[in-house]
């Protein structure tokens, strides 16, 4: 054993590496308003799932109300 007591294990660089990040998308911002801003945050939550950020819950919970803005959208023309 060293005298600092550390065997030579971890560093701890990497202790954070498994946390969880949580993510906050802005729905009520004014510019999501047209089609393509709703693409984009569709888009970024894919990449979010994808990238194992989002679990398929949270993903499913933030694109629905999406979705549906678009469904609306194709209605009220």
């Amino acid at each position: 054993m060293s005298k600092t007591g550390n065997d030579g294990g971890e560093s701890g660089l990497n202790i954070f590496a498994n946390d969880p990040v949580h993510v906050k998308l802005d729905q009520n911002n004014s510019s999501s308003n047209s089609t393509s801003d709703t693409g984009e945050q569709l888009t970024q939550i894919k990449n979010l799932f994808d990238q194992n950020a989002i679990t398929q819950i949270e993903y499913d919970k933030l694109r629905k109300p999406l979705i549906e803005q678009l469904a609306n959208r194709n209605f009220d023309r």
